[in-house]
C-alpha cells in the first residue's frame, strides 16, 4: 500500500533572476496536447544553451522553440516571465505557477508577463480560467501586475525565476518551502488540525465509479466528505490545512497543496490509475505523513483523436473488498455502513453513464475506441453494461 519515494533532488532557490534584454515573446501555439508540447513563449537567446529559463520536466528543458512571427507590440516595462495560462487546474499548478514566489522573493513589486493561449481561447485575465486568478490572489500579485501578451511581442528587459518544482519527481528546495511556509501562516494563520476529510472526485467524469455511494457511506462513518470545485481556492486550502488526516482521491486537488507549505498533517491517496504516485514528491515534502491505497484500479478508457489511450478520462473500477481494507486500515470502520449491493448497483449506473456519455464524442469513432472499451468492461466485470454505448442519445429537454 505505501511505497517510500525516489526522488530526484529538488531545484536549488540559489538560481535566482536571470537578466535578460530584448527578448520576443509568442503566443502559445501547441501546449499540452498529444505528449505534451509546449511551442510559445520567450525565445530566449543561445535556446539550446538555455536551462531554467526554459520549461523543464526532469531537469531538462522539454519546450520546443515558438514558431517566430514579426513583432506587432513593444513591452518598455520591465516583466518577470511567468508562463502561459491552461484550463486544467493541475497542469497550471504543477508547471505553469512556479516561478511567481521566486520571482517575489526578490523582487516584491514584480510585474508578471504571460503568453496568450489563443487555442484555448485564453486571451486576456477575464477569458482565464477562475482558478488562475485565485493563484495570482494566493500569491498576492493584483490583476494590474500582469500582462497577457496576446500579440507577438519584444520585452525590453525581461526577469525569469527558475521553476520552484518539476513535473519528474523534482520536489521543492527547503528554502522554496520556507517561503511557503511564510505565506501559508500569512493566508491561513496556525489553524489547529482536527478530524478526516475525504477529497472527492464524484464530480468529475474521470472518478471511481460508485464514489457517490463511497461519499454517503464516508460520512455516515464520520469522514468529512469535500468536493473542492465547489468552493474558492482559498477555502479548498484551508480544508486541506485544518484537517488532522487527509483523504484525496487521486486527481488534480493534489496539486492544489502545493501553494502551501509544510502545512498537511497524514495525507492518503486512493489511486484512480494502477500504481500511480501522482504529485508524491510535492505532497511528502508538506505532509507529517503521506502513503498510496491502491485498491485493484482498473481503468474503463478508450482513445482520443490521435489513437493514444485515453485513459486521464477514465473510469475507474476498484476492487471492493481491498477497498474496505485499505479504508478500515486507516481506522475508518467502513464495514458498518457498508451495503455490497448498493455500492454495486452505483458502480453499474455510473459505468452506464460514462458509456453513454463517450459513446456522444467522436472519440468513439476512432478506430480501435470501441474495442477497447469493451475489453475494459470485460475485464472489470461489466461486460454485460456494454450495450450502453450503443444506447439512443436522450433528447434535449
Amino acid at each position: 500500500m505505501m511505497r517510500l519515494p525516489t526522488t530526484t533532488p529538488p531545484v536549488s532557490m540559489t538560481l535566482r533572476l536571470q537578466y535578460f534584454d530584448d527578448v520576443p515573446i509568442m503566443p502559445y501555439t501547441r501546449l499540452l496536447g498529444g505528449g505534451s508540447p509546449h511551442e510559445g513563449g520567450p525565445v530566449w537567446p543561445d535556446w539550446e544553451r538555455q536551462t531554467t529559463a526554459r520549461h523543464c520536466r526532469k531537469g531538462q528543458p522539454c519546450d520546443h522553440p515558438p514558431i517566430i512571427l514579426p513583432i506587432e507590440d513593444i513591452l518598455a516595462e520591465p516583466v518577470a516571465w511567468a508562463g502561459p495560462i491552461v484550463p486544467h487546474f493541475g497542469h497550471q499548478l504543477a508547471e505553469f505557477s512556479l516561478r511567481i514566489l521566486p520571482t517575489l522573493a526578490e523582487w516584491p513589486d514584480a510585474v508578471f508577463a504571460f503568453a496568450a493561449n489563443p487555442p484555448r481561447k485564453i486571451t486576456s485575465l477575464a477569458t482565464a480560467p477562475g482558478f488562475f486568478r485565485e493563484i495570482l490572489a494566493w500569491f498576492g500579485v493584483a490583476p494590474e501586475r500582469t500582462r497577457v501578451l496576446v500579440k507577438p511581442t519584444l520585452a525590453a528587459r525581461l526577469r525569469v525565476a527558475p521553476q520552484a518544482e518539476q513535473l519528474g519527481r523534482i520536489g521543492p528546495a527547503p528554502d522554496y518551502l520556507d517561503l511557503l511556509d511564510t505565506l501559508t501562516r500569512k493566508r491561513l494563520g496556525r489553524p489547529g488540525r482536527r478530524g478526516r476529510l475525504y477529497v472527492s472526485r464524484a464530480g468529475q467524469s474521470a472518478r471511481f465509479a460508485g464514489e457517490r455511494y463511497l461519499e454517503t457511506a464516508l460520512a455516515a462513518a464520520g469522514v468529512a466528505v469535500f468536493r473542492p470545485e465547489r468552493v474558492a481556492l482559498a477555502q479548498q486550502l484551508r480544508r486541506y490545512a485544518v484537517a488532522e488526516h487527509v483523504i484525496f482521491a487521486e486527481g488534480s486537488a493534489l496539486h492544489g497543496t502545493q501553494l502551501l507549505g509544510r502545512a498537511l498533517g497524514r495525507v492518503s491517496v486512493l489511486c484512480r490509475r494502477p500504481s500511480s504516485r501522482l504529485a508524491e514528491v510535492f505532497v511528502q515534502a508538506r505532509a507529517q505523513s503521506l502513503e498510496y491505497l491502491d485498491c485493484g484500479a482498473q481503468l474503463i478508457y478508450g482513445l482520443d483523436a490521435t489513437g493514444r489511450i485515453a485513459d486521464s478520462r477514465a473510469l475507474t473500477v476498484l476492487d471492493e473488498a481491498l477497498l474496505l481494507d485499505r479504508l478500515e486500515w486507516l481506522g475508518i470502520p467502513l464495514r458498518r455502513y457498508w451495503d455490497s449491493a448498493q455500492y454495486q448497483a452505483a458502480c453499474a449506473d455510473d459505468i452506464r453513464e460514462w458509456l453513454v456519455s463517450f459513446a456522444q464524442s467522436p472519440r468513439l469513432a476512432v478506430p480501435g475506441s470501441r474495442e477497447r472499451i469493451l475489453a475494459c468492461l470485460a475485464a472489470c466485470g461489466f461486460a454485460a453494461l456494454a450495450p450502453a454505448i450503443d444506447a439512443p442519445t436522450p433528447p434535449i429537454r
